[in-house]
């Protein structure tokens, strides 16, 4: 009954169709159809997209992707969920939700990662960034040639990812001497295959497995192999060369003894995005963001990357836009005692691009006014630190958040800063 409800969408009165569907499967005892309803609040919040309700189709969006982004067994809904509610954002908002969830699913096959990269590229083009998305759509159809490329491998080839999958089983069962072997005949057979791709995501399964990623001898083998071999391989290879690149400077980062080994990792694969993308497009965001968010950089190392990172978003798209938000936002807590005149300037600077990007109520507007509130306060900066911390309240408050709590904390947090702060003498 609910499923044929939903046929009513394809002549006229399809939301009230969608939501009786709904109610009669949430009417259930026990809720055996809880997965089902998801899917049907999928759907309305795409029908009310598409019918021009933008408002309504975030709510309830955003609702079902709560409730599923945790989910492992259901990854092919959480993409086309991610997609939908990215669609609902403004362009800076949709396409850093998109590019997260792309940095945090290392192994997305390559036809996946064409569907976000083609989504991200018609976000950026509606929203005015022709050179975003041209380089999304570049990136995009790139993934699908290689998708296209692993769907029907000739019979000679082998079978490099059934092997590559019998490799990740050996070493979860901890036979690690056994995927080892394996895996080093994959990357030896890769260059014959056609979905040798599959070789990068086995790599980067190995790499997180904790006797091989605490004892890497066997990994620095492996990744080097894969790195000398990858640019002999015919056809297209760089998507290939940097994914191997990135994923053998994470690799690196996760032992704190080998940090030292890091900078020419990461040299390398910078010098590799340069030419396969070009030094100031927006590829370079990646080695980047590498050094800071990373823990074995000094201080001086990540704000010089930090500083390169905002002027390249500013470079790219200028210095009122979603991706310098979160650059600025980064630079500042790393100025904070050098130069608080400069922090305090990029903290407000982040307030006021929130404001132009983003609805009165909508949530990150609170969330941009707290890190600013808190960061002004620890400089001394009380009464800008205190309205923001009030409007922070208030945004909270009409946007129904579910961390309303900590809005209505902020200002009364901030005055027992007030009261606790002690400046430091000049000099």
């Amino acid at each position: 009954m609910a499923w044929l409800s939903t046929r009513q969408t394809q002549g006229g009165g399809g939301s009230d169709a969608l939501r009786h569907a709904i109610a009669v499967l949430e009417a259930v005892p026990g809720r055996p159809f809880a997965d089902q309803t998801l899917e049907l609040r999928f759907e309305l919040g795409a029908y009310l997209r598409n019918a021009g309700d933008q408002q309504g189709a975030e709510i309830i969006l955003a609702n079902v992707f709560a409730a599923i982004k945790d989910r492992k067994d259901i990854d092919w809904f959480q993409r086309a969920m991610i997609s939908q509610v990215a669609s609902t954002k403004e362009m800076p908002v949709g396409l850093d939700m998109l590019n997260n969830y792309l940095v945090s699913h290392p192994n997305l096959s390559p036809r996946d990662e064409s569907g976000l990269l083609l989504t991200m590229s018609a976000i950026a083009g509606k929203g005015g960034d022709s050179k975003r998305a041209d380089e999304y759509r570049l990136a995009g159809d790139e993934k699908h040639r290689l998708a296209e490329a692993l769907i029907t491998p000739p019979a000679s080839s082998p079978a490099t990812a059934d092997d590559a999958q019998k490799a990740q089983a050996l070493a979860k069962d901890g036979k690690f001497d056994e995927a080892v072997a394996l895996a080093k005949r994959v990357i030896t057979a890769a260059p014959r295959a056609r979905d040798r791709g599959q070789v990068v995501s086995m790599m980067y399964f190995l790499s997180e497995t904790p006797l091989l990623k605490n004892s890497p001898g066997p990994m620095d083998e492996l990744y080097g192999s894969l790195l000398a071999a990858i640019p002999a391989w015919p056809g297209l290879n760089m998507t290939y060369l940097l994914s191997a690149k990135e994923g053998y400077v994470r690799f690196l980062q996760k032992q704190e003894d080998r940090r030292t080994e890091v900078p020419a990792a990461l040299k390398q694969y910078r010098e590799t995005v340069i030419a396969a993308h070009g030094a100031g497009t927006g590829h370079m965001d990646k080695p980047l963001n590498l050094v800071v968010q990373s823990w074995y950089a000094s201080a001086s190392e990540k704000k010089a990357a930090a500083e390169e990172l905002l002027a390249l978003e500013e470079s790219l798209s200028g210095s009122k836009s979603g991706y310098y938000l979160p650059a600025a936002e980064s630079l500042a807590g790393m100025i904070e005692s050098s130069d608080p005149k400069r922090a305090a300037q990029l903290r407000l600077r982040a307030v006021l691009i929130a404001d132009l990007l983003t609805d009165p109520k909508n949530e990150q507007r609170a969330w941009v006014r707290r890190r600013s509130a808190i960061s002004l306060a620890k400089m001394g900066q009380f009464e800008d630190a205190e309205r923001l911390a009030n409007e922070a309240a208030e945004i909270g408050r009409l946007s129904k958040s579910s961390q309303q709590i900590d809005f209505e904390r902020l200002p009364e947090e901030i005055r027992k800063m007030k009261l606790d702060y002690h400046p430091k003498p000049p000099g």
